[in-house]
């Protein structure tokens, strides 16, 4: 099973094509963004239909993070505490059951731009701080299911580090973003999913956000549209090609884990052609 991802912000334009194939298909998962608050409307009931284990959500990385429920000072903590309570209470009213992902830190603060690229401008998160966030929002969004807490800056001994401090914290597990990895992870592909495939045989879960990009910046691009550029070619980010690390991948998360991140707009048409791609 693959998963496409939607957003209440774009709920006027093709979002209502897709919710109506993945009532029509019960082969395809959804991961949910609510970043502009607004909810997805009329849309709603019909996304609440939907089987629980085929949906799992994105929180609000640009508003708050992990390290905003512990990091910060006691009044900032007690609102990111509560950003986190209104979410999981919204997803839960959608019937969200798969999981939901956050990042360490918000992009903004921990990153600045030279010229077109983002750059991480700072040291690694503390490892001690992440995994009491960790425990903080794994207990705040257990309704809908396991917490991922996805790769941007950090590399794959952070999250080595990470996870042996969880120790047996159940319910936690990584959201890989392919993407992030090839510009900021300082690994090839195969070592991450070597690292997916350590966790997931520990009896962890693993969730995935699967784009293309060019390697300068996180251009979220559909698979269709790397493959047309040449992006699936053998490259320092991937030896053997790209597609065989993604079937891989797949196997990996396994269900509805793995989640096609990619504008709206090019939703479907990327989805149709993954699927043949992946043989999923």
């Amino acid at each position: 099973m693959l998963s496409v991802k939607i957003f209440d912000r774009n709920r006027a334009g093709d979002l209502p094509s897709v919710v109506s194939r993945l009532e029509a298909d019960g082969g395809i998962g959804v991961e949910l963004a609510n970043y502009g608050g607004n909810g997805f409307g009329p849309l709603e009931a019909r996304i609440a239909a939907l089987p629980a284990r085929r949906k799992s959500v994105h929180l609000h990385h640009d508003r708050y993070s992990l390290l905003d429920l512990v990091g910060a000072a006691a009044a900032e903590a007690a609102e990111a505490a509560e950003a986190l309570a209104r979410e999981a209470a919204f997803y839960s009213r959608l019937g969200v059951g798969a999981g939901a992902v956050m990042h360490v830190a918000r992009t903004a603060a921990v990153t600045r731009r030279v010229g077109a690229e983002l750059v991480h401008d700072g040291a690694a998160p503390d490892v001690a701080a992440v995994a009491e966030a960790v425990a903080v929002a794994a207990e705040g969004a257990a309704a809908l299911g396991p917490l991922f807490v996805e790769n941007t800056f950090e590399d794959i001994g952070w999250f080595e580090r990470l996870f042996a401090r969880l120790g047996g914290l159940p319910g936690v597990g990584v959201c890989l973003d392919v993407g992030h990895a090839k510009i900021w992870g300082g690994a090839p592909l195969p070592e991450w999913l070597d690292f997916c495939a350590s966790l997931a045989g520990a009896g962890r879960p693993v969730h995935s956000h699967v784009h293309c990009n060019r390697g300068r910046s996180d251009d979220h691009l559909p698979l269709v549209r790397g493959h047309e550029e040449g992006l699936f070619a053998p490259s320092p980010f991937h030896p053997g090609g790209l597609l065989p690390e993604l079937v891989r991948l797949s196997a990996i998360c396994g269900d509805e884990h793995f989640v096609l991140e990619i504008p709206i707009d090019d939703c479907l048409e990327n989805l149709d052609w993954s699927r043949a791609a992946l043989g999923a």
